[in-house]
């Protein structure tokens, strides 16, 4: 529980195995560090963010094996908020990646996975949006909100699954905040599309 269930704060090169994270008020997985590994962990029941990369202080963050579930919020006057919502500071961590694979994610509100890191690359994952109002993509990738994304942002999204059950699908390159300007390799991803979609 707490407002942060979970907060690596300088905390650089750390694996965190094994665990179940829930009962976060803003979030249950914060990091401002640079080597985080997420591995076999069940983050569930947050009310806002499940797992939050800070836009400063943020480097590379594995997550691998990992589910999250019934997570994420539309609070009035705020922003979406995600299962997993990761920004890489590219001046202290320059080349850090955001690496999803193997994890399961569902029964989320906001986006499955948001990413403004430098690179991302999501594999073999299994990603289902709800039919509900307040839930958006499976993958949003887009560029930097804190400043201005002078080398371009590459993605990898390959071998996922990927359930769309509301209107909204995939979002790439940008959302008004932050421009991408890379490229986005999509491959061999199965796309499940509900009556909603």
């Amino acid at each position: 529980g707490g407002e942060r269930t979970v907060q690596f704060n300088g905390a650089h090169h750390v694996v965190l195995e094994n665990f179940e994270i829930t009962g976060g008020t803003q979030v249950c997985v914060r990091t401002m560090a640079d080597g985080v590994v997420l591995r076999r962990v069940h983050v569930h029941d947050c009310a806002r963010h499940g797992v939050l990369g800070a836009d400063l202080g943020s480097g590379s963050l594995t997550v691998d094996r990992v589910e999250v579930a019934r997570v994420g919020a539309n609070r009035s006057g705020e922003n979406s908020k995600h299962a997993i919502y990761v920004a890489t500071d590219r001046d202290r961590f320059p080349g850090s990646v955001l690496r999803v694979e193997h994890s399961y994610l569902h029964d989320f509100k906001g986006s499955g996975v948001k990413s403004r890191s430098e690179r991302t690359e999501i594999r073999y994952s299994w990603i289902e949006t709800l039919d509900h109002p307040e839930a958006l993509y499976s993958v949003e990738l887009y560029g930097y909100e804190a400043y201005p994304t002078d080398v371009a942002l590459e993605s990898e999204v390959f071998g996922n699954v990927l359930v769309h059950r509301g209107r909204y699908g995939l979002r790439l390159g940008g959302d008004g905040t932050g421009s991408s300007r890379g490229r986005v390799r999509l491959a061999n991803n199965t796309l499940v599309l509900g009556d909603a979609f």
